[in-house]
């Protein structure tokens, strides 16, 4: 087979941009107004903090696109489980299951769905969202709960304190996450838990894998990359916030990637065309027969000895793939570590 037929081509989004350091928009995390540009990927610029290394766009569009891509098949079928089973495991040990819950950034309500499934009393929940299609969505899928409409960007007017507050899939597309995150506190109760779920994490092996091509960097509408020190450092400098803990998107042992999954992630794919053939990132058509093929010339053409996680990998593993089965149970196994998996959870609890 002639692999470097169908390859992707290497692109301007896989190379680092010029290194040189410029100033600008002030880091969220420190403040620094120094930064590095690491990646250009049109129409964004993402840089560097040149003090604490967070990694964001500079500068953020004031006019974007606020509409969110919800998928067309069942695909999030499986994230939702999983969203709902941490969820619960999570409010069970803080005694807080039916609790008063704010979901931010609820989108066509499937948290709250699941969570009315699994016996969930609907008045309970409160969901906030600034699509009235997609709220109305959610009003049809969770009957009972409280729905409003609002920007959490702007100053949103709740009242009341909420037990619990959710933001799933939902800082990395805020401006402003330190923002966020004090308005989200500054309506939770004393001893009330913030969950903070599926963050995307630029430490993460698929991101040092992928560079510019990684799934998460690409995303229009995403603006902030964190790991555990950038992320923990931007919590610590909040008033009345602890972390209590510190997870992945797969901690309770559930099997979730796969070929194509994977492909995405690594910016080899960029969506499944039918059930045989896929679009590569540079337009050209990919039988999904060859993924696991392209997913290895593209792990064997890095050198895994500059990850900065190195020692966390299982080496004798990586170094002995050959099969796609042998891929995923390799990144099924990685992802359960924070340090390695592309994303990373976080509950948070208001001391006072």
């Amino acid at each position: 087979m002639n692999l470097g037929a169908i390859n992707p081509l290497k692109s301007e989004l896989e190379r680092p941009a010029a290194q040189g350091e410029s100033r600008g928009t002030e880091c969220i995390v420190c403040g620094c107004d120094s930064s590095k540009t690491v990646f250009h990927i049109p129409p964004k610029r993402i840089v560097e903090c040149t003090r604490c290394g967070h990694e964001y766009v500079n500068q953020i569009p004031t006019k974007r696109n606020k509409t969110c891509f919800f998928p067309d098949d069942d695909s999030d079928k499986l994230a939702t489980e999983i969203d709902v089973h941490f969820l619960c495991m999570v409010l069970e040990r803080q005694a807080l299951l039916n609790c008063k819950l704010l979901d931010l950034g609820c989108g066509r309500g499937r948290i709250a769905a699941a969570l009315v499934e699994n016996g969930w009393e609907p008045q309970n929940l409160y969901l906030l969202d600034q699509s009235a299609h997609d709220l109305e969505i959610a009003r049809r899928a969770c009957p009972g709960a409280t729905l409003i409409e609002a920007d959490i960007e702007q100053d949103f007017l709740l009242t009341g304190a909420f037990d619990c507050i959710l933001m799933f899939e939902f800082l990395e597309h805020m401006p402003d996450p330190r923002k966020a995150l004090q308005d989200a506190a500054s309506v939770l109760r004393p001893g009330g838990l913030l969950i903070v779920r599926a963050l995307p994490n630029n430490s993460s092996f698929e991101a040092f894998v992928a560079q510019g091509m990684w799934k998460m960097r690409r995303y229009e509408e995403h603006y902030h990359f964190f790991n555990l020190k950038t992320f923990s450092a931007l919590v610590e400098s909040l008033e009345n916030m602890e972390i209590l803990e510190v997870g992945t998107f797969l901690q309770e042992g559930f099997r979730f990637y796969h070929s194509v999954r994977i492909a995405k992630n690594l910016g080899i794919i960029s969506r499944v065309l039918n059930d045989n053939s896929c679009l590569s990132c540079t337009g050209q058509i990919i039988q999904k027969s060859v993924l696991g093929d392209l997913i290895l010339e593209k792990l064997r053409s890095i050198n895994s000895n500059t990850y900065p996680h190195i020692h966390k990998l299982s080496l004798n593993q990586l170094y002995s793939l050959s099969t796609s089965t042998d891929i995923e149970e390799f990144f099924d196994t990685i992802h359960l570590d924070c340090n390695l998996a592309p994303d990373f959870s976080l509950v948070m609890r208001k001391i006072k």
